[in-house]
């Protein structure tokens, strides 16, 4: 485990920016997909200089799945035009919900240390754990995607 204090004066722990990324839906954002996909919930930052360390958190208020199936969700990172990859975290990392709990918030974290100045692109993907339907965010919910830079 790492703490970092995020300070307010110059120097290491500055928060140089960040970026939110928020929507109450009225639709759900569902699949039924048994392989990660994009949920379209992105945030994009571009850092001051390498090195500097990027916190990525996740929210949604309220997430669903049919009975009989779960859901799982995780970041993916896209790096100046490359290609959008998996952030490097557990099947786990945002959530899983199980048939005795249908309805739950979902959240999670990550962090990443910058390598170059490109413009990183942070995306929420999931899937479903069968063939029945799960959503990311519920109908009536909302969620919230914040990227922070922070000097290092």
């Amino acid at each position: 485990m790492s703490i970092i204090k995020l300070g307010v004066n110059s120097g290491k722990g500055k928060v140089l920016q960040k970026v939110r990324t928020f929507a109450s839906i009225t639709s759900s954002i569902s699949t039924s997909s048994q392989a990660y996909v994009a949920s379209g919930i992105q945030a994009l930052l571009t850092p001051t200089k390498s090195g500097n360390l990027i916190f990525v958190d996740f929210i949604s208020s309220i997430s669903s799945h049919a009975s009989s199936s779960n859901l799982r969700a995780k970041f993916y990172r896209k790096i100046g035009s490359g290609s959008m990859i998996d952030a490097g975290g557990g099947a786990y990392e945002l959530g899983y919900n199980t048939s005795t709990n249908t309805y739950s918030s979902l959240g999670g974290a990550v962090s990443y240390t910058t390598t170059s100045t490109d413009t990183i692109t942070y995306e929420v993907f999931f899937r479903a754990g069968s063939a029945a339907n799960a959503s990311l965010v519920h109908n009536g919910g909302s969620y919230s995607l914040t990227v922070t830079e922070v000097e290092q």
